[in-house]
C-alpha cells in the first residue's frame, strides 16, 4: 500500500484481507484463478480506478503508525 498500488488479495488470506477495503484500497476476491484474473484485468483496464485505489491505500498505510497502535491499545485498557 505504501507503494501507492492497489492490492489484490483473496477472501481466505487472513490479515491481508482484513487490511484491504474491497473497491477502496484494492480488491478482495475468491481464491480462484478466474477471480484473480478478473481482478487483474479490471485494474489493468481501468487505470483511473487503479490509481484511485492505490492512492487510498497509500493514505491508509501512512496513517498507520506504531504510535497510533499504542495509543489505541492503551485507550482500550
Amino acid at each position: 500500500m505504501l507503494a501507492g498500488k492497489p492490492v489484490i488479495t483473496c477472501t481466505d488470506s487472513g490479515g491481508t484481507a482484513e487490511l484491504v477495503s474491497d473497491g477502496v484500497t484494492g480488491l478482495v476476491v475468491e481464491p480462484e484463478a478466474a477471480a484473480l484474473a478478473a481482478a487483474i484485468e479490471r485494474l489493468w483496464s481501468s487505470r483511473r480506478e487503479a490509481r484511485r485505489m492505490g492512492e487510498a491505500g497509500r493514505e491508509r498505510a501512512a496513517a498507520v503508525s506504531w504510535d497510533g497502535v499504542v495509543e489505541q491499545l492503551t485507550a482500550a485498557a
